[in-house]
């Protein structure tokens, strides 16, 4: 394989100095449209080597960092005892951190950051703000009852108002052909008195007294009435005074709650207090949260300098892979996934270096044959030989 590897680069040598020797003579070349394309055609080819060439070397150098992962879980799988215990140790405690600050994290992100920091800075007058807004509410509501009441008040006295207006109306009606009634019947008992018809006077004096006492009474009813309803025209009125000086009430005390909740970005006390418990959770968890970044930070320090003390080509990976260090299952998954990297690199190297081949054969055909050689030429090839070799 060395020998073979040998004569291949030889030979791209030989090829190499045949095309940068003819730089060294003095070649004329007329200017014609043929020999202009053949120009084109040669330099189009050198670029697309260039191209796959710079492919090959980026390739290249992954293939490389990718096998030089893979010498470092050998050398981590082939510690010691001792020392694969300490990696154990250290590995576990930070995945024990790790989920225990992810959990942290998430019981401080119930709460967003603007209202976090509101409440920091206010933490001192909240308590007080809550226990206000509370009875705020409460009045609030207990206003919210009374004014309903009270209009509800409103509807009976107006509805009573009503009926005793009908009554009222009709007892006017009934009275007054009553009293046309005892008109009439007093005439007839004049009359029958002129005329001396003495039969029928006793009919109409009774029935003079009946329309008389009927009278009397819806009189007196009307009268009643006529009470009933200047006391229902002053309950109603007293229940509007009433109603109104609440309402003023109530939409200072709405104003006042409305002004906290819309301070706190809350739409109620119970909201606030839910807040004020998440921030105070938050608070705790912070503490503890910063306390176990430390811890976190210790023990992935203390990974690095185990490591780093075997020369691994890339230490620093591993503290975000410490699954992969306490799971051999894991390891084997990671070791897989770049063995199959690694193999796609691989291929695109080998066809990188195919098509560079095929590319060099044809332009180097078409240079020796029609003695076209761009000045050009020779930079890109050297560029070439630089990046493959």
């Amino acid at each position: 394989m060395g020998l073979f590897s040998f004569f291949k680069k030889r030979k791209k040598s030989v090829e190499l100095n045949e095309v940068v020797a003819h730089y060294d003579q003095t070649v004329d070349i007329p200017d014609k449209t043929e020999k202009g394309d053949l120009r084109h055609q040669i330099l189009e080819g050198c670029r697309q080597m260039e191209e796959n060439a710079t492919e090959y070397h980026n390739a290249k150098q992954e293939y490389q960092s990718l096998t030089s992962y893979l010498t470092d879980i050998q050398i981590i799988e082939d510690f010691s005892q001792e020392e694969r215990t300490r990696l154990l140790e250290i590995a576990t405690s930070i995945i024990t951190l790790e989920d225990s600050t992810q959990s942290m994290r998430e019981k401080v992100e119930r709460l967003p950051d603007s209202k976090f920091y509101q409440m920091d800075r206010e933490k001192n007058e909240i308590p007080k703000d809550i226990r206000r807004l509370k009875e705020n509410e409460e009045l609030q509501n207990m206003m919210k009852r009374d004014i309903d009441y009270l209009e509800g008040e409103k509807v009976e006295w107006t509805y009573e108002k009503g009926e005793v207006a009908n009554e009222k109306k009709v007892l006017g009606i009934i009275c007054r052909s009553s009293m046309i009634v005892e008109g009439l019947i007093i005439i007839a008992f004049v009359t029958c008195f002129m005329l001396e018809i003495k039969n029928i006077y006793t009919v109409l004096l009774v029935g003079m007294l009946v329309v008389g006492a009927a009278v009397s009474g819806l009189l007196i009813r009307m009268q009643n009435l006529k009470s009933l309803l200047k006391r229902c025209n002053m309950n109603y009125n007293r229940a509007v005074t009433i109603q109104n000086s609440i309402k003023l009430r109530y939409v200072n005390m709405k104003n006042a709650v409305d002004y906290t909740c819309e301070r706190y970005g809350v739409s109620s006390a119970k909201e606030l207090e839910k807040n004020w418990q998440l921030y105070l959770e938050a608070v705790k968890e912070l503490e503890r949260l910063e306390q176990a970044n430390d811890d976190l930070s210790y023990y992935k320090e203390a990974l690095l300098r185990l490591l780093r003390r075997h020369r691994l080509y890339d230490a620093s990976i591993w503290p975000y892979q410490v699954h992969a260090l306490v799971d051999h299952r894991e390891m084997v998954e990671v070791k897989h996934l770049l063995l199959e990297r690694r193999q796609k690199v691989r291929t695109r190297m080998e066809n990188a270096t195919a098509s560079i081949k095929s590319t060099k054969r044809q332009v180097l055909a078409i240079a020796k044959q029609h003695r076209v050689y761009p000045e050009e030429m020779r930079g890109i090839l050297e560029n070439i030989q630089t990046l493959i070799s």
